[in-house]
């Protein structure tokens, strides 16, 4: 069961952090996290990424997570923006 306090998107955090939080909060629902990437503003334009992680959001950038994980017979991935 997810618990409901979560770690917002908020300006300041890198997307190293929010892919940590990403993959635990998949793990605490019982799904194994195949893949997570997470990309902040220019960033977000390359989806397979292949940058870092450390770019900080700030309130006015377009965020990429795209997330791959397995649930007990299915392999999901889900991409999911956000501005």
């Amino acid at each position: 069961m997810l618990t409901p306090q979560r770690l917002g998107l908020v300006p300041g955090l890198t997307g190293s952090q929010i892919q940590t939080v990403l993959e635990a909060t998949l793990r605490e629902a019982d799904l194994r996290p195949v893949f997570a990437l997470v990309a902040i503003g220019a960033e977000a334009a390359s989806p397979h990424g292949g940058f870092g992680g450390e770019a900080k959001l700030t309130a006015e950038d377009l965020v990429l997570i795209d997330v791959g994980y397995v649930t007990s017979c299915h392999i999901c991935d889900a991409i999911i923006g956000q501005h």
